[in-house]
């Protein structure tokens, strides 16, 4: 593995940025894929220009939960942190 590549074993927490080039990949097929990884638990979307946040969250039953948020915060458990959604934009 090259020096300037990190893996990180387990990842619980997947942000796309979104672009015109990609936005329906994003929201369409890679939101199954990512979630046939056991360990991720959310998965976000964010457009880097205007909110909202779209928040999908795995549920203890295994069904996906979609938010979509505007304001206020995003709290991700696991791994047990909150942001506002105002941060996700800077």
């Amino acid at each position: 593995m090259s020096d300037d590549v990190i893996e990180i074993p387990n990842v619980t927490i997947v942000v796309e940025v979104l672009s015109p080039s990609t936005g329906s990949v994003d929201r369409g097929n890679k939101l199954a894929d990512y979630f046939r990884v056991p360990s991720i638990c959310h998965y976000i979307l964010v457009n880097p220009h205007k909110l909202p946040i779209i928040h999908h969250a795995r549920q203890n039953d295994g069904t996906i939960l979609t938010r979509i948020v505007s304001a206020g915060a995003i709290t991700f458990d696991p791994p047990g942190i909150t942001v506002n959604v105002n941060q996700l934009l800077e």
